[in-house]
């Protein structure tokens, strides 16, 4: 089961009125004020941001299915979302949290933290946005190792994580392999130094 699935399995136990929302084209879309936490269950949501020095919006990142966008405190109002194709999402309304702590305080928790793990990593990519695209992959790396030595992700989706394209991220990883700091086996990329 994947993490998108089992995500929707516990809420809609807990919340049988919830209904995922699906976008059918490409589009950008606000999020309600009242909405407290989105969860991806397809497609892809690109995250933009401006610069003052660019007049176009740049790509900072992406979100793939099972994983958390939070609005606490407004704070994606700040971004700019686009989904692609068919992206289905489930809202959760402040409401729907406070149910659901009602339930399982647990559930919110781990909602919460891995929303929060997601919205440091955007906010990370935004603060670095001004890098090259070897201290982009670099700081990506140090982000996804806080809580495991190992990651298991397709050069692809690392590009979508950073908004590199897919060789740039390549020549990095191998950049970075050849200093000695991590080991590439197909997806699995292992860090050898403490990032």
């Amino acid at each position: 089961m994947d993490k998108s699935s089992h995500w929707q399995q516990k809420l809609q136990h807990l919340l049988p009125r919830l209904k995922p929302h699906t976008l059918n084209s490409p589009v950008k879309f606000e999020v309600p004020t009242s909405c407290r936490f989105l969860l991806l269950l397809s497609g892809r949501v690109h995250v933009y941001a401006y610069h003052d020095s660019v007049e176009e919006p740049f790509l900072i990142g992406a979100f793939i299915p099972g994983q958390w966008v939070s609005n606490e405190y407004g704070a994606i109002t700040q971004l700019m979302l686009h989904a692609s194709c068919n992206a289905t999402m489930l809202p959760l309304s402040v409401r729907d949290v406070d149910a659901i702590e009602k339930a399982d305080t647990s559930l919110v928790l781990d909602i919460h933290r891995e929303a929060s793990k997601q919205h440091q990593i955007i906010l990370q990519r935004l603060c670095c946005s001004k890098l090259n695209a070897y201290d982009r992959v670099q700081e990506l790396l140090s982000s996804l190792f806080v809580d495991h030595s190992s990651i298991n992700h397709s050069h692809s989706e690392l590009a979508m994580m950073v908004g590199l394209s897919r060789e740039t991220v390549s020549r990095s990883l191998y950049q970075i392999e050849k200093q000695g700091l991590i080991c590439m086996e197909k997806r699995n990329i292992t860090s050898l130094e403490s990032y």
